[in-house]
């Protein structure tokens, strides 16, 4: 047996919702039921008795003669005053009651248990026999035998039907444990606003394959609602009640029966009604009515109310939903999308030929969006869909075009390879030279524009197919293109797929230092800069410093030598060597400099530009945390470097890197608004570019920025969000997702949440393995003793952390001085205002430094 449900007092929005006729939770009903010492019942029928009952008399009138107004008001009356059903539970053949569901004016749903199969259903009952109607008779009839011929995990089964011994029907269907879908997105919806958008939009996607599922069988529903989808405990919708379904060819059906639509009658729900519903005429109902229906549901769900205003008489009501044009979504929400918006407005059209022609047609439309492809509601719109390709694949349309012909010429080359050995052999180098281009510009990571990664997983298996089945006969070549491949899954963030194409290149290349090679040189270079992604830093240090010799002895000069001295510096300050970093990379930028200055062509001065950029972006990253005010002004001329030839500035991957370690500065540098300026806008370049890992690692520094500002709520939304784009893709050590945890015991102590804190700190201790890592948990352990009232523990504490880093980073690092603004705060507590002042002080971030400067810095 199913447990009872403790009974729950309605909120005033809900008891406004059950005066105007939803349905009940079974424990609301139970309230009102056990509770209740008669308040709320009151409520109820004040709410009935002053703003319904009264449009229902002044609408009717002694009477009228217009047939649809009447079937209009009645509809709406019953849906209102029909709440106290007379419906007991039911003596179902063959089933055992458990639990009522919900109650309406039509009958009542009870959970039940089929004696035979032991299943759970949801048991359809309709009012006893002397109160049900004709119509409500029939509808019932109607219900079972439409939906008995649908069969689609979207749409709830019918199992059975049958009658009471005292005359009620009654049908037995499938049970969904879920929830209306407006309650569920109330409950389910992410905070973040793209997320919550891009939730909502699945779901009505999913939800038109039922209802096209239905169309397909000849079922049009003609009252989809919130209230009649729901959605299971996975997420899944669920379409239900097809007690107003109106056949698509009434010829497969025995219209006799289940004809109960005459003209002038209102059949459905008028805040989700069609113009053609509000007609009168049946016979302009077609499955367009249905799309109508889901836009309302859509653009209620995404813009949080509905398209235009239902108020007045139903005379009134009428007329708005014939005529009304819909309130544009952007002028309510300017943040939405266009496409969305243009979707909305579709779905929405009263002329049901320019509307989508059936859910399937909107569900397409939706998931173009949700893949970021063009929408067909926009085709006609040749400059749209021209830059939505672009937008999305990020390559230009000369190498688009390039692309085609490599391909046909490959195709050629490939042919021929067969008959003709040593000619073909040449031709395919030739052929795989262009491939590497190609590749190489895919490269989310590449100077050039890339693809994104979504757009170009498909190609990657191609290739890979090609590269195990015609090119087993030349090694070498295969194992060229099996680096370019692994270069694009590094930057898309693919890494077993890189790791295993780095692994099979490096059965046909030599490897040892007493042969030096390019192709050697480049294979240790990707596996380093794999390791690196990683955090392997002691085995990328090892991959990039032999990859280093093999290019020095190669080519000494080349921009390859220097970008691998450029990536061995980074991961050696990743170690913590800061002194053989710099070193390295104080070379490596005067290399860098001397190949801009010596460039030939626009093409090499871009390229060699982008790399030294690229190069002060690494130093400043090293000076971040410790030193930001050193940082900043390099960050601001690799930025100046970038948009010099960058072809869109606001779109740029390589700019959105830049102004996220912008903002870590300017936060590090308490310049807090400033700070979130420069994230929010990497934020939106990031979420162009779609790379998950990228875009996780601003997200966690906003969440880091909404700790200092004290906004936990917002600290709490973004941190979410980087752990659910994050998901797996990083191994379980990353430093990351020790800072995730630092993070949110933060967010855990500003919201009160001691205990919960003090568990996380306890985890967060054991894997603590350096030196600053152990301070940092000490300056946490502080703040919790801090909110526990333990002043004096609070300013041994936050001291001990002071001093180590301090000792590491020296007295003005932004470690060392949160700390110091901290034992300010506890010195003041204690009424020790002299040394409160003193401590301030000493907190004050440094002055930036002006001028680009040098490695050495």
């Amino acid at each position: 047996m199913t447990p009872p449900i403790d009974p729950r007092r309605p909120t005033d929005e809900e008891i406004k919702k059950i005066a105007f006729g939803a349905t009940m939770s079974i424990d609301i009903k139970r309230f009102l039921d056990e509770v209740d010492d008669g308040s709320v019942a009151a409520e109820i029928s004040r709410i009935q008795s002053t703003e319904i009952d009264a449009t229902v008399r002044t609408d009717l009138g002694g009477g009228t003669e217009d047939r649809f107004l009447d079937e209009f008001a009645a509809a709406h009356k019953a849906g209102v005053f029909g709440g106290g059903s007379i419906v007991e539970a039911p003596e179902a053949a063959g089933y055992e009651i458990e639990g009522e569901i919900s109650r309406g004016a039509q009958g009542a749903v009870f959970l039940a248990r089929q004696k035979a199969t032991r299943r759970q259903v949801a048991l359809k009952v309709l009012l006893r026999g002397a109160f049900a109607s004709e119509r409500q008779l029939i509808r019932f009839e109607r219900e079972v035998e439409m939906v008995a011929a649908l069969n689609h995990p979207g749409i709830v089964t019918v199992y059975d039907s049958g009658t009471t011994e005292d005359g009620r029907a009654w049908l037995a269907m499938e049970f969904v444990d879920g929830l209306t879908m407006d309650t569920w997105l109330a409950r389910n919806a992410p905070t973040d606003r793209d997320a919550k958008r891009r939730l909502v939009t699945e779901l009505i996607a999913t939800t038109c394959d039922a209802v096209t599922a239905a169309h397909l069988k000849g079922v049009i529903h003609r009252d989809l609602k919130p209230d009649n989808i729901l959605v299971d405990t996975e997420g899944t919708p669920h379409v239900l009640d097809f007690g107003l379904a109106k056949p698509v060819d009434d010829s497969e059906w025995d219209s006799s029966r289940i004809e109960v639509t005459t003209a002038g009658e209102f059949m459905g729900t008028f805040a989700y009604a069609s113009p053609e519903q509000v007609s009168g005429d049946p016979d302009r109902i077609d499955v367009r009515t249905d799309v109508f229906a889901l836009g309302v549901i859509l653009y209620e769900a995404l813009v949080g109310q509905r398209p235009y205003v239902l108020e007045g008489s139903i005379a009134d009501v009428v007329q708005t939903i014939a005529e009304a044009i819909p309130t544009p979504p952007r002028s309510l929400d300017p943040t939405l999308e266009r496409d969305l918006e243009t979707i909305l407005l579709r779905a929405l059209d009263r002329d049901v030929d320019r509307r989508y022609q059936g859910p399937a047609d909107l569900a397409r439309d939706l998931r173009h969006w949700l893949c970021n492809e063009p929408i067909e509601a926009r085709r006609d719109d040749a400059w749209y869909v021209t830059r939505k390709f672009l937008r999305r694949h990020w390559l230009p349309v000369g190498i688009g075009i390039g692309t085609v012909g490599l391909l046909i010429a490959f195709g050629i080359t490939m042919f021929v390879a067969w008959g003709r050995a040593t000619e073909a052999n040449e031709r395919l180098r030739g052929t795989v030279g262009m491939v590497s281009n190609v590749l190489g510009a895919a490269d989310a990571e590449n100077v050039d524009q890339p693809l994104a990664a979504s757009s170009m997983a498909e190609m990657m298996q191609k290739w890979l197919h090609v590269v195990n089945t015609d090119l087993t006969d030349y090694p070498m070549i295969a194992a060229s293109v099996r680096l370019d491949l692994a270069q694009n899954h590094i930057g898309n963030s693919r890494w077993s797929d890189a790791k295993a194409a780095i692994d099979r290149a490096a059965e046909s290349i030599e490897l040892s230092t007493d042969s030096p090679s390019l192709t050697s040189g480049r294979l240790l270079h990707l596996r380093g800069r794999l390791r690196y992604k990683e955090a392997d830093y002691a085995r990328a240090v090892d991959d990039y410093q032999a990859a280093l010799k093999h290019r020095q002895a190669t080519d000494p000069e080349s921009e390859e030598t220097a970008t691998t001295m450029h990536h061995l510096g980074a991961s050696l300050r990743r170690l913590g060597k800061t002194d053989e970093s710099d070193r390295i990379l104080t070379t490596a930028l005067h290399r860098h400099r001397e190949l801009v200055s010596s460039a030939r062509g626009g093409t090499d001065v871009k390229r060699r530009r982008v790399a030294l950029s690229n190069l002060l972006n690494s130093m400043a990253v090293g000076h971040v945390v410790n030193r930001p005010e050193q940082a900043l002004p390099l960050l601001r001329e690799a930025v100046v470097l970038v948009e010099i030839d960058s072809e869109d500035p606001q779109a740029d991957w390589r700019i959105a890197a830049l102004r996220h370690n912008i903002g870590n500065c300017l936060a590090r540098l308490g310049k807090l608004e400033a700070a979130e300026t420069s994230l929010i806008e990497a934020l939106r370049i990031k979420e162009l570019q779609g790379n998950p890992v990228s875009i996780a690692n601003t997200e966690a520094a906003l969440a880091r920025l909404g700790v200092l500002q004290g906004d936990a709520a917002a600290g709490r939304a973004h941190l979410v969000r980087a752990r659910t784009l994050r998901g797996d893709l990083l191994p379980a050590g990353h430093p990351s997702h020790r800072d995730e945890r630092l993070i949110e015991i933060e967010l855990l102590l500003m919201v009160g949440e001691l205990n919960h804190a003090a568990t996380n700190l306890d985890i967060a201790r054991k894997a603590s393995d350096s030196t600053t890592a152990k301070a940092a948990i000490k300056r946490l352990d502080a703040l919790l003793a801090e909110a526990r009232g333990n002043i004096e523990i609070a300013e041994v504490l936050m001291g001990e952390a002071m001093q180590t880093f301090a000792n590491v980073a020296g007295a003005q690092s932004p470690e060392a001085r949160k700390c110091l603004a901290t034992m300010a705060r506890l010195a003041k507590k204690r009424g020790d205002l002299i040394t409160a002042a003193q401590l301030a002080d000493r907190a004050r971030p440094p002055t930036e430094v002006s001028g680009g400067g040098d490695a050495s810095q």
